[in-house]
């Protein structure tokens, strides 16, 4: 092979790198644009959460300004919904661990079946929840509130130790 030869064989592989290059270029160029499209739909998100937040502050403005019993009493009452679940709340938490250990106990039949059915451990353990919720809430509730909660857990003990 002859210098020529060599140098021709040089600017051909230089002209593939170029080539190489161009469509690393597009690539890279397209990658960035999706990184830019990402970022868009990223800033969207972003500011439809400051939204929900900023709607929420108002809420709670709005409710501490009023200072209206009804907005109070609208967080504790068990049948508010949120869409299809109803608000989140000390009540509804302890109605739903009693519901299901008296389901548990063979007390009441299950909704979805129909059917009624004892398990002892799944009754122990909404009782056992019941106990923990006791014990970690001491001296935070109210007294309408302690007083509901014993009279749940010792009516259930009583029907865990009759069954």
């Amino acid at each position: 092979m002859t210098f020529a030869d060599q140098d021709e064989n040089a600017n051909e592989e230089v002209q593939d790198e170029n080539d190489s290059e161009e469509v690393l270029d597009e690539n890279d160029s397209e990658e960035v644009q999706d990184e830019n499209d990402s970022e868009e739909v990223q800033d969207e998100n972003d500011s439809e959460e400051v939204l929900d937040e900023n709607d929420s502050e108002e809420v709670l403005d709005e409710t501490a300004e009023t200072g209206s019993a009804d907005a109070a009493d609208a967080d504790t009452t068990v049948d508010a919904t949120v869409g299809d679940f109803p608000v989140a709340s000390l009540e509804m938490l302890l109605m739903t661990h009693h519901t299901q250990a008296v389901m548990a106990l063979g007390m009441m039949p299950d909704p979805m079946t129909g059917e009624t059915s004892a398990n002892k451990d799944a009754a122990k353990f909404h009782i056992d929840m019941l106990s923990i919720i006791e014990e970690k809430t001491k001296g935070n509730l109210t007294s309408e509130e302690s007083e509901a909660l014993s009279s749940i857990l010792h009516q259930l003990r009583m029907a865990f130790f009759a069954s």
